[in-house]
Parts: C-alpha cells; structure tokens; sequence
C-alpha cells in the first residue's frame, strides 16, 4: 500500500469514527437500533446506528473497505513449475482480476468525504498489478510481451534481452544465478538446484522460466 494509501485510510477512518460510533455515556438503544461487530489483531469493535438513516449493507461495506477484511483483493499467481503451466494460471488470473474489479467497482459505500478517491486508488493498484501478472506469465511464452510492462525499470531490459537471444542467455542466467544464491544460507546448494532444475527443461525453457519468475518478476520492487 502507497503513502497515499495510507493517509486515505486514517484520514477516512477518522471521518468513520466521528460518523459512525456512539458518543459515551449515550445508551446504544437511544443512538442507534442496528449493532455491527468485526475483529483485528487487537480489538472486539462495535458501532450503532440507526438503519433508517444508515443502508446496512453500505455500513458493512465501508467496515470492510477501511478496516478489513476487504470484499475484494488482488489476485495472487503461483509461479509455473513448467511451461505447460502457463495456459492454466492466465485463464485463471483473467478470471480472479475481472472478478475482482467487477466487485471494487459495483459495491456500494457511505458518502464518507473521499472515500470514492480512494476506492478510485485501489483500482488503480488492482489494474497495475494484473497487468503485471499478464504480461509475465505471457512473456513466458514469447519474451518480447515483458516490454508491455512500460514500469519496469531499466535495469530489467537486460534479462529480456538475453532471453530474446540479442545477449548470452547462459551467461546472463548464470551470473543472476550466482547473484540470488549469495542471499541463500547455502549459496553453493542453491546455484546447484538451480542449475539442476534448468537443465530438465528443454532447450532455453529453464533458463527463460527462471529470469522470468524469478528475476525480472521483481520489477516493480526494484529502483526505476
């Protein structure tokens, strides 16, 4: 989540607070007809209000857009062992992300001062990162696709490069081999699988799995 994110979210969760919860020493039953409860890591949290004014599927919506659990999350993509995997995880990725957004979209909030700002930004994030997954599981077919991705940094042009063959594909998946397995608690162990793993597929294919997966899937977590 972005520092703007965040500062959505407290300034948001401010407005909610006034908005929704029960002033103290006011009895429940005089301030409101309606109780809903959720948890967190730390709290049992209550609010009252009055279902006449308050829509209470819009109230639950909103508890679940600030504090968790969200009705809708960003899909998550298992790496492909193989490159037979690859059909299988895009169907699903395309069908999670529609799903996804279709609901970020559609459900209905209380008319908190920015919250549709915010839902506005979570969409976006939603949208970036299938976008991302897309093009990554895609690339793993033809590895020009990675360029789709326009942030990705510079620094990642390089393994698309070698696995487009215009550099040393071997080289270049040896020396990012050697490099990730420095962080391994047993460097010499790590280079071994990996090089062990990329010799069961054929031809390039390992190679190419493994600069993509694992290297140049860290795009958006690398300096631009």
């Amino acid at each position: 989540m972005t520092q703007t994110h965040v500062l959505s979210l407290l300034r948001l969760a401010g407005v909610a607070a006034a908005f929704w919860f029960t002033a103290p020493g006011i009895p429940a039953a005089q301030a409101a007809e309606t109780t809903l409860t959720w948890s967190d890591d730390f709290c049992e949290n209550t609010i009252h209000f009055d279902p006449k004014k308050h829509n209470e599927t819009e109230v639950r919506n909103t508890i679940h857009l600030l504090f968790g659990p969200a009705d809708f999350e960003t899909p998550m993509v298992i790496y492909p062992f193989q490159m037979g995997d690859v059909a299988k995880l895009l169907d699903g990725l395309t069908k999670d992300c529609s799903n996804a957004l279709g609901l970020a979209k559609s459900l209905n909030f209380l008319p908190l001062q920015g919250i549709e700002d915010y839902r506005k930004s979570l969409i976006s994030e939603l949208e970036d990162w299938c976008q991302f997954e897309d093009v990554k599981l895609r690339g793993l077919r033809e590895s020009s696709v990675l360029r789709q991705y326009t942030r990705a940094p510079k620094a990642c042009s390089r393994f698309v490069e070698a696995m487009e063959g215009k550099t040393d594909l071997a080289a270049v998946f040896r020396d990012t081999v050697k490099e990730n397995c420095q962080r391994n608690g047993s460097p010499a162990q790590c280079v071994q699988q990996r090089f062990a793993e990329a010799q069961q597929a054929a031809g390039d294919e390992g190679m190419r799995l493994y600069l993509t997966t694992y290297t140049w899937s860290n795009s958006p977590f690398l300096k631009r």
